[in-house]
């Protein structure tokens, strides 16, 4: 009985095979690799929203300019980003010319793309080109009056946070308000910011026209709200002394 001998295209089929698998395998391995970084991104992009909107909340119970008077205490949490001060600028326009000039603090909490802004007794909260209101701000107009409100918050120091675990800040503020009247006349107000449609969303539920303007000494544009017909003048500065604690 002779033997067959084993043909070369055996081994070619063995080595094709081997070759085949372990490039699947490769496949496999970079396919799971993706997955867990899309799933990583997914997870931090998740616990960046929820420390926003946390933030937002925070600085909505615990900066309370209008209805607060006198020294209070409050908590603010977030797992990861950085809080501080920085300075805006608010104005009062009478028949298209400036009367008043402020210069106000705002609140600017950041974390992985995501903003959160009180300024001016509005909270805001920002990712990119969307933006939305989570506390309007205290502006007013009735038939026969106007009422804006401006709150001046102390600069604090910035404070950064970032790893496993939340860091808990206390919030004690003391609040003190003085109210003034303009008289009477047609009045606009315009607000220094970063979120100009948010802002001028607002502007217009009041029932307001918005524009966007540059003023000289800004380092962002303003919205102005302007509320047409002659009304009597008011303005309210809510004086807000900040400090803010590690726990």
């Amino acid at each position: 009985m002779s033997r067959q001998p084993i043909s070369g295209n055996s081994s070619v089929r063995a080595q094709s095979e081997v070759v085949g698998v372990a490039l699947l395998l490769g496949i496999a391995v970079l396919s799971l690799g993706a997955l867990t970084l899309t799933i990583g991104v997914a997870l931090e992009e998740n616990a960046a929203a929820a420390d926003a909107n946390a933030v937002a909340t925070d600085l909505e119970q615990g900066i309370e300019p209008v209805t607060a008077t006198g020294t209070r205490e409050s908590s603010l949490s977030f797992t990861d980003g950085t809080l501080r001060t920085t300075e805006r600028t608010v104005r009062v326009i009478e028949d298209d010319e400036v009367i008043s000039t402020w210069d106000v603090g705002a609140i600017v909490y950041e974390t992985d793309g995501h903003r959160v802004i009180s300024l001016g007794g509005a909270v805001v909260e920002s990712r990119g080109e969307y933006s939305r209101v989570h506390e309007g701000p205290p502006v007013a107009a009735s038939e026969g009056a106007f009422l804006v409100g401006v709150v001046e918050i102390d600069p604090v120091e910035s404070v950064s946070h970032g790893g496993t675990g939340a860091s808990t800040l206390t919030l004690r503020t003391t609040v003190s308000h003085d109210r003034t009247e303009l008289g009477d006349g047609e009045y606009a107000v315009a607000v220094e910011t970063t979120t100009p449609d948010a802002w001028g969303r607002e502007f217009e539920r009041q029932g307001a026209s918005t524009s966007v303007e540059t003023f000289e000494g800004d380092d962002e544009p303003s919205v102005v709200g302007r509320f047409e017909g002659e009304r009597t003048g008011y303005v309210v500065i809510h004086d807000v002394e900040l400090e803010v604690f590690h726990d």
